[in-house]
């Protein structure tokens, strides 16, 4: 467990003990030496579908599509990427809360897709995948026809 000492802050001054015991957590969580981005909740996510196909929408702000990967394979998409500190030169971060490095995400999908025929977009830092689902996993209607001669075809037993 990341341990440190609670420092008073001019800012913080005024503000309850516990909001100071929070920031301070979560700044040692964004400094911490591994990434944050190995947790499995990035990038948050939302899953939906409708009869054609399967959406993924991934926030991922800052990050731009040369930096992002997607592999589909089965019932499976990752999407993995990579946010890499800017460089400048003379400045003092005051705070750094955006993790950087590298994260991968996995979902196993409920139906099966057409890897051929995924889409994905991203814009203003949302990623849409679209997964059209495979002929054998569309829903379709079923035209039932009467048969010309019922004499001919027996009952089960």
């Amino acid at each position: 467990m990341l341990m440190r000492r609670l420092t008073m802050n001019p800012a913080r001054a005024g503000r309850p003990t516990w909001d100071r015991v929070f920031d301070s957590m979560f700044e040692d969580m964004a400094n911490a030496s591994s990434s944050i981005f190995s947790a499995t909740t990035f990038p948050p996510l939302n899953v939906w579908q409708d009869e054609q196909a399967v959406y993924v929408e991934a926030e991922l702000p800052g990050f731009s599509r040369d930096r992002i990967e997607l592999d589909v394979h089965e019932h499976r998409l990752t999407i993995q990427g990579e946010r890499s500190p800017q460089s400048a030169e003379n400045v003092e971060y005051l705070r750094r809360e955006r993790p950087m490095g590298k994260f991968s995400r996995t979902l196993d999908l409920p139906v099966e897709f057409d890897g051929e025929r995924v889409e994905a977009a991203l814009e203003d830092g949302v990623l849409l995948v679209t997964l059209p689902k495979s002929a054998r996993a569309t829903p379709r209607r079923i035209e039932v026809r009467g048969r010309s001669n019922p004499e001919s075809v027996s009952a089960p037993a």
